[in-house]
């Protein structure tokens, strides 16, 4: 599985919808699952992301897709990514940033690939009506 092209349907899933809410289904050694609903009150999903044989993270529990950032990034820096050498980075293995709303530092996922499944489109960004942030359903 090509990891930029997840990211990238990622991103623009999420870069479609007025908000996020997330939180984790499943968190082993072997898989992180990561579901995305509109409201956590409203338990349909929209999206689920897995990564695959992760090796660390740091999270918050439940966090909101930050507005001004891509949701999900990889650390590509030498500098940025020798620090997570220490926590079990191995060659093939990605690191992913995650940008949430409530938190100051990006969420760090280090596994060896992502996922992501698009559930459900919810409610959308209706880029046709310019800054008004309509809802199309």
């Amino acid at each position: 599985m090509d990891v930029k092209k997840e990211l990238l349907k990622i991103n623009t899933f999420l870069e479609e919808c007025l908000w996020m809410d997330f939180d984790y289904g499943i968190i082993c050694d072997y898989l992180i699952e990561l579901f995305g609903c509109i409201d956590r009150s409203f338990p349909e999903d929209a999206i689920k992301i897995k990564f695959v044989c992760p090796h660390y993270i740091s999270t918050t529990f439940y966090f909101s897709k930050a507005d001004d950032l891509p949701f999900i990034e990889l650390v590509e820096e030498q500098e940025q990514i020798a620090k997570y050498v220490k926590m079990g980075l191995e060659e093939g293995d990605f690191v992913f940033q995650i940008h949430a709303d409530e938190c100051e530092n990006p969420i760090i996922i280090v596994a060896q690939s992502v996922e992501c499944e698009i559930i459900k489109h919810p409610f959308r960004r209706n880029k046709d009506d310019g800054e008004a942030g309509c809802l199309k359903f």
